[in-house]
C-alpha cells in the first residue's frame, strides 16, 4: 500500500545504530552490515576501534538524503 511504502521510505531517512555484543569487533560489525571498515570508523569518530565493548552503541548509517 502507499502508506506502507511511505513508512519504509521514512525509515531509510533515520540514522541506524548497532549495539555491540560480546565477541564483536569493528571488522566483524562492518562485515555484518556490508560496509567498509573505514566507513564504520568514520561514522564513529569518538570510538577507538580497539576499545569497543558490549552494550556500546555505534552508528552504522547516518540516514538522511545523501
Amino acid at each position: 500500500s502507499i502508506d506502507n511504502a511511505f513508512a519504509k521510505e521514512i525509515a531509510t531517512l533515520a540514522p541506524k545504530y548497532y549495539t555491540v555484543r560480546r565477541g564483536d569487533n569493528m571488522t566483524s560489525i562492518s562485515k555484518k552490515h556490508n560496509m567498509p571498515l573505514k566507513v564504520l570508523v568514520q561514522l564513529n569518530p569518538k570510538v577507538k576501534p580497539s576499545r569497543i565493548y558490549p552494550g556500546q552503541v555505534l552508528v552504522i548509517s547516518k540516514g538522511g538524503l545523501s
